[in-house]
């Protein structure tokens, strides 16, 4: 949520659409080569209100800009990467780790998205899960050093999984 631009950047009134940054990770936001994916005004309002309300701290008022921007488009990945993130600083781990599965769901590739729902899992103490995710991850996005490292810093700490981790973590030293 800290991606916002003014709204005369992203907004293209004649169409009814408005572009927001992707969170891809490939780019700094705002940066002219940085994804862009584009909703209607009406959500793209709503998430820069959250976003302004998220820079100031004021989570609950962020989740409400940002479940109203859901609401206009589910199946954004970014809005529910944005309400997942929300949700997470309002201790509402179980609501967080189900926007970051609807994010990966409808971008599968979002690897932010999937650091994210790992971390929400341990919160919620299903490690196990966390670390399958981050196995989709790295069978999504294979070159994502980040994801490889997370998965087997995970992995080395789980009794069940240690074994694995070794080659795990040779991976991202390759």
């Amino acid at each position: 949520p800290s991606s916002t631009q003014n709204s005369s950047s992203g907004t293209n009134s004649s169409s009814g659409n408005s572009s927001v940054p992707t969170n891809t990770g490939s780019s700094s936001p705002g940066s002219k080569n940085e994804a862009r994916e584009v909703i209607p005004n009406a959500a793209y309002d709503n998430v820069m209100a959250g976003d302004q309300q998220y820079n100031a701290k004021n989570y609950a008022a962020a989740l409400e800009s940002y479940k109203r921007a859901a609401e206009i488009v589910p199946n954004s990945p970014t809005v529910n990467f944005y309400l997942g993130d929300a949700y997470a600083k309002s201790d509402k781990y179980a609501e967080a780790a189900a926007a970051y599965q609807k994010a990966i769901e409808n971008r599968p590739t979002f690897v932010e998205a999937y650091t994210a729902l790992a971390g929400n899992l341990d919160r919620l103490n299903r490690k196990d899960e966390a670390i399958e995710w981050l196995k989709k991850g790295v069978s999504a996005v294979p070159d994502s050093v980040g994801l490889w490292r997370d998965l087997g810093s995970r992995m080395l700490s789980s009794p069940k999984e240690r074994g694995g981790a070794l080659p795990i973590l040779q991976h991202t030293v390759e």
